[in-house]
């Protein structure tokens, strides 16, 4: 008769805990990362019925780390992706698109070239002031969102320090219940792990004692210690305006921004240096390229008031500009003094570069776009220049130590210092210095002479202002068949060089001369019938307010090669923007297909851990219903167990 109660008293317990664990399983089946439970029986001996023998919580490990791999990489392409989405459109927008404002000044340019008056010159003047103005305002965005960049990395490591504290809390509640499993911690420590995942990449393992730890890839534990280790953002050395990732334990602290190469952290990180830096180094070349073509070519020219031309632009070389190019590590022990100047924009790339001292003042100059090494040596004394790319660096002064190490920048601040220097459309030199014009021309010549080009303005031949020094006469003399031309002084007469034979067959390109003489400008005669006595004049140009032959060379700049392409060809100023803007829309199109790849993995590993450790509804209200029909038998064995054990005492009494 005891038996029959125990096996029933037995059954009715068990399956209540059936029950149990199968409406707790229900009522989170949509919890996140909770674990289903599943109870397991075992016999009882000598006939005594059924025991519980544990409610298991169901995990693969192996899927749960697959899972948080999974969501550490496509939290990294989501940030990354939406960054990057949000920065595309200041590149191709009608109303932000520095190529539209390039095309602007040269379609002012044009109409000088076909209709040379003041308000042409003015309208030209407008469209360079607006396109300074967008370089300005695009370098501006991309300095706030850089700045973005750094609160959110400072959000997101309070986020990480959070969760590490959360661990370590439930670390103390699991290794302080006395060996007892607590499922619904594990649950939670999970949710935690998985949490802490969105954020960077890491290893999880639990300990014989169920302790969690947490480390980096190289080995630094993050939750052995205590109190656990503190995330910290850190001052770049080498980029001050930089923020990096640094783990502080007690006094020490460790840079560790190498080490997260995944979740949003990375993803942070990764658009400021793949996107923004990236973005606004082009963006500085295509600003110092075209600042110093037009400054150069402005300065050949001769401006509405007979002045010669100076800079239209502020120029690229000033010295803040070229000491900001040089940035030293801030660890540095030693306290060289450096500047950057750009000698030929046309051979920029867009790339930093890291001088690196060594023993004995050696020195390593890496292209960090392609970690290539593009210089080395020795700087056996100061000053000393190094000249790659199109820039020189100029150690000036101080002392250098083995391990300092410059980031050079050539492109620095270019974008945001491209700005007008003049303030008058009348200082616009579009015209020429120079005049050729016929002087006595004998019956039947045929000479013309044409003023070709203007090389240099600085020469003696300008020294003096509005003047040419001196004014040339050219006077032809013909002898026996032969043509010969001499140069004199227009104003004194005196022989410059000459005679000097000409070429009726591929005309006389006067300068320089067979001895030398360069006086800044290009000047050819044509004509197959010279004749002597025929002369030829060449003077400074007092008709400038109407003279538009330097507007057309500077038509000219916007159709040539003025920047290094990817493959090593030149390439004009639209097309350098229209490469900027294709980076950018290449990286964003290589974001979004990065982003789907992770997101269809982050589904295939939940739902790998969700077959696992899911919930099924479905099983669960079958188990449900089993379990209940298993306890009411339960019950009525009882019952039929009572009513056994009344009938015996009835009788026993009778």
């Amino acid at each position: 008769m005891s038996d029959i109660m125990r096996i029933g008293i037995s059954a009715l317990m068990a399956y209540q805990s059936a029950l149990n664990v199968a409406s707790q399983n229900i009522a989170n089946a949509d919890t996140p990362y909770f674990s289903r439970r599943e109870i397991n029986f075992t016999e009882f001996p000598f006939d005594s019925g059924v025991n519980v023998s544990d409610v298991r919580r169901i995990v693969d490990e192996t899927a749960n780390r697959y899972a948080q791999i999974s969501n550490s990489d496509y939290s990294k392409w989501s940030v990354y992706l939406q960054q990057l989405g949000n920065f595309e459109p200041l590149f191709d927008d009608n109303t932000t698109n520095i190529g539209k404002f390039i095309t602007d000044t040269l379609g002012a340019l044009q109409q000088i070239e076909n209709n040379f008056n003041p308000n042409n010159r003015a309208l030209f003047m407008s469209k360079l002031a607006a396109l300074s103005q967008q370089f300005q305002n695009i370098n501006g965005e991309i300095n706030r969102q850089t700045q973005n960049v750094s609160l959110s990395l400072q959000t997101e490591v309070k986020q990480v320090n959070n969760l590490l504290g959360s661990l370590a809390e439930i670390n103390r509640e699991i290794t302080g219940s006395g060996g007892v499993e607590r499922p619904d911690l594990l649950d939670q420590r999970e949710a935690l792990v998985q949490e802490l995942a969105k954020y960077l990449n890491f290893t999880a393992s639990v300990d014989q004692n169920g302790k969690l730890d947490i480390s980096l890839s190289n080995g630094m534990s993050l939750l052995s210690s205590n109190p656990p280790v503190e995330f910290v953002t850190l001052t770049d050395p080498a980029n001050p305006t930089n923020l990096n990732i640094g783990v502080k334990n007690g006094t020490t602290t460790i840079d560790v921004t190498q080490l997260i190469t995944s979740g949003e952290i990375a993803g942070w990180i990764n658009y400021r240096t793949n996107g923004l830096a990236a973005a606004q180094a082009a963006l500085g070349r295509l600003a110092l390229a075209f600042s110093d073509k037009l400054n150069t070519q402005n300065k050949l020219g001769i401006d509405g008031n007979g002045n010669l031309g100076g800079n239209i632009f502020a120029n690229i070389n000033t010295a803040s500009a070229m000491a900001n190019r040089v940035i030293a590590n801030s660890n540095n022990a030693g306290s060289a003094s450096m500047t950057v100047n750009i000698d030929d924009t046309s051979q920029l790339t867009t790339s930093d570069y890291r001088l690196s001292i060594g023993a004995s003042n050696t020195y390593v100059l890496t292209r960090l776009s392609d970690n290539t090494v593009v210089s080395s040596g020795t700087i056996s004394s100061f000053p000393q220049a190094v000249t790659v790319d199109g820039f020189t660096i100029n150690v000036n002064s101080g002392t250098l130590s083995a391990g300092d190490q410059y980031l050079i920048s050539p492109t620095y601040g270019a974008a945001n210092n491209l700005a007008l220097a003049i303030t008058d459309p009348s200082q616009l030199a579009l015209g020429w210095p120079v005049t050729a014009s016929e002087g006595t021309k004998q019956p039947g010549s045929n000479g013309t002479i044409e003023v070709k080009d203007i090389t240099d303005t600085t020469t003696s031949d300008f020294s003096i202002p509005k003047q040419l020094n001196p004014p040339i006469e050219i006077r032809f003399t013909s002898s026996g068949g032969i043509v010969q031309y001499s140069l004199y002084n227009a104003t004194t007469s005196t022989l410059i060089e000459g005679p000097i034979t000409y070429d009726p067959t591929s005309g006389a390109n006067i300068f320089p001369t067979p001895a030398n003489y360069d006086p800044g400008y290009r000047v050819s005669i044509s004509g197959n019938n010279i004749q002597d006595g025929d002369t030829f004049n060449i003077a400074y140009n007092t008709n400038s307010a109407s003279d538009n032959r330097n507007a057309r060379t500077m038509v000219q700049l916007y159709q040539q090669g003025s920047l290094l392409g990817a493959d090593g060809r030149l390439i004009t100023f639209n097309q350098g923007y229209n490469l900027l803007a294709s980076d950018v829309s290449v990286k964003t199109n290589e974001a979004a297909a990065r982003y789907e790849t992770s997101a269809r993995v982050r589904e295939q590993a939940e739902e790998r851990r969700d077959r696992i450790s899911g919930v099924s509804l479905e099983e669960e209200a079958l188990n449900l219903a089993r379990y209940q029909t298993a306890y009411q038998a339960s019950a009525q064995v009882l019952e039929i167990a009572k009513s056994v054990f009344d009938t015996i005492i009835a009788i026993t009494r009778g």
